[in-house]
């Protein structure tokens, strides 16, 4: 539990033997891993942006990223005829 709340931190040794015991290839996970660091740290940058909004202004920052990313999909779809 307080590995799951970060309020400890995790081992190798134990992260590995986690690993092994939900069949998870060690190798495979290592490679993959770097990937969901930069998107969950593309994230967290995003929490902390928001995390001391009001509930306006949170909506508001909501609503705009919804429609720059329709522009972008709209953008993308555009430049590929």
């Amino acid at each position: 539990a307080k590995i799951e709340t970060h309020a400890r931190l995790m081992g190798m040794k134990t992260y590995i033997r986690l690993l092994e015991a939900m069949d998870i290839p060690i190798k495979e996970h290592f490679i993959h891993m770097g990937t969901a660091k930069k998107d969950m740290m593309l994230k967290e940058k995003i929490w902390y942006l928001v995390q001391d909004c009001d509930e306006r202004e949170t909506n508001l920052l909501i609503y705009s990223i919804e429609g720059i990313k329709k522009g972008l999909k709209k953008y993308q779809q555009d430049s590929r005829k």
